[in-house]
C-alpha cells in the first residue's frame, strides 16, 4: 500500500531531472500546443524566468526547475509559462485535537483532473537527509502546490480568485507555484512565519494568490497556520492552542477579513466573477460545522496503534458520510494529514475512483 514514485539521483537537482523524464510525454503533449506567449500573464512568466535565472535568492528553486524541463525535454520558458495559471480549487481545514493537529485537503483541477494526475500521482524526494513529499500533476513542477510533507510539517496549498487588473505594471512580478515551492522545500524551523514571511515578501509583488496552510512540530508542540497572499498583501492566522480550533480554506480570502480594513481584500475577485461563490461560502460552513460535531473525539490522545484505523475513518467520513460536502467530478483526490506531538507524522492519500475505502494509496510515517 505505497504508490509513492521515489525519484532518482544523488543529488535534489539529479532527482528533479529524472521526475522530467517520468512526465516527459505529458509535457510534450502540453507543449504541442501552447498558450499565446502573446497574452499579458504569459509575458510576465517570461520576465519571472530572468528573474530566477539571475537573482542569488532564487538558486535552490531554479537549480531544480532548470532539471525538471530539461528531463522533460521542454524549454525553460515553456516550463515557467506551465506555472502561469496553474492554479487548483481545493479546500484545507486543519483542527487542533488532544495531542496534535489533523489536516484533511481535498485536490482538485477544473481542467481534466483525470489526465493531470494520471499515473505516478505523489513523488518522494531525497535532500540532505529528509524525505519531501508532494502530490504531482504530471505538467506542474513537483513542489509548488497540492498538498506536501515531511517530518514534522504538513503544506497544503489553495488557490484564490484574484483580481488582475494592472498586473503588468508590476516592477518585480512573482508567480504563487514559485512561492508555494520554496515554502515546501523549506525546513520546519525555516517556516516560522515570523522569518519565513519577509523572506517571501522580498521576492516580487504577486500576479496571482495562493493561501497556504502549515502545520508543523517543535519539540513537543504542534503549530498551525494559514498564510494568504496577493500583490504586496500578505496575511497571517494562527491556529489557537485549545482543543478544536480549527483552520479552514477555500479558493476565497477569508470572509471574516471583509470589513476589517485589511487592504488584501481589494485583490479579491468580484464575486459575479466567481461562478460558484456561493458554493465555496457552503463549504466553508460545513468544515466548520464537521470540527464542532466532533468535538468529543477532539479530546482524545492518539495512540500509535490506531494510527491507521483514524486515517481510515477521516477517509469514510469524507468519502461517503459527508461525500456531498467533499467530493465532486473535479476532485482527483484527498489527503490526510497528522502531525501528532509524541507519535509524528502520517499521511493518508486516497483517489477519486470506484474503489472501495479501505484502497488507500498509501500510510505515510515519518
Amino acid at each position: 500500500m505505497s504508490n509513492i514514485y521515489r525519484a532518482k539521483g544523488e543529488s535534489l537537482v539529479d532527482q528533479y531531472e529524472d521526475v522530467g523524464r517520468l512526465f516527459a510525454k505529458a509535457l510534450q503533449k502540453e507543449f504541442a500546443n501552447p498558450p499565446d506567449p502573446l497574452t499579458v500573464k504569459h509575458q510576465i512568466a517570461a520576465r519571472i524566468l530572468e528573474r530566477v535565472q539571475t537573482e542569488s535568492i532564487f538558486t535552490e528553486f531554479y537549480a531544480c526547475f532548470k532539471a525538471w524541463v530539461r528531463g522533460g525535454g521542454i524549454s525553460e520558458l515553456y516550463g515557467m509559462y506551465l506555472m502561469v495559471d496553474n492554479l487548483e480549487g481545493c479546500q484545507t481545514m486543519m483542527v487542533r485535537y488532544q495531542s496534535g493537529v489533523g489536516m484533511i485537503h481535498t485536490e482538485e483541477d477544473f481542467n481534466d483532473i483525470k489526465s493531470r494526475m494520471s499515473g505516478n500521482h505523489t513523488i518522494e524526494f531525497k535532500d540532505n537527509g529528509r524525505r519531501l513529499l508532494t502530490l504531482v500533476y504530471n505538467n506542474l513542477i513537483p513542489g509548488s502546490a497540492l498538498f506536501g510533507w515531511q517530518k514534522d510539517m504538513l503544506i497544503a496549498v489553495d488557490a484564490l480568485f484574484i483580481r488582475e487588473e494592472g498586473i503588468e505594471n508590476i516592477e518585480k512580478p512573482m508567480l504563487a507555484n514559485i512561492i508555494g515551492w520554496i515554502v515546501w522545500h523549506a525546513t520546519v524551523d525555516e517556516t516560522d512565519h515570523r522569518v519565513l514571511i519577509p523572506k517571501l515578501k522580498r521576492m516580487g509583488e504577486m500576479i496571482d494568490g495562493y493561501a497556504i496552510n502549515v502545520v508543523r512540530r517543535i519539540g513537543k508542540k504542534v503549530q498551525g497556520y494559514k498564510v494568504s497572499f496577493a500583490r504586496n498583501d500578505w496575511e497571517v492566522e494562527k491556529l489557537g492552542n485549545k482543543i478544536g480550533s480549527n483552520l479552514r480554506q477555500v479558493n476565497l480570502l477569508e470572509p471574516h477579513y471583509v470589513g476589517e480594513n485589511r487592504s488584501i481584500m481589494e485583490w479579491q475577485a468580484p464575486r459575479e466573477a466567481i461562478g460558484f461563490y456561493g458554493e465555496l461560502m457552503f463549504r466553508l460552513q460545513n468544515m466548520r460545522e464537521l470540527a464542532e460535531k466532533y468535538q468529543k473525539w477532539l479530546s482524545v490522545k492518539l495512540e500509535a496503534d490506531k494510527v491507521e484505523k483514524i486515517h481510515l475513518y477521516i477517509m469514510y467520513l469524507m468519502f461517503q458520510k459527508y461525500r456531498s460536502d467533499f467530493v465532486n467530478e473535479d476532485m482527483g483526490a484527498a489527503c490526510v494529514g497528522i502531525v501528532d506531538s509524541e507519535i509524528g507524522t502520517s499521511v493518508s492519500t486516497k483517489l477519486n475512483d470506484e474503489r472501495e475505502i479501505t484502497k488507500l494509496e498509501y500510510i505515510d510515517q515519518q
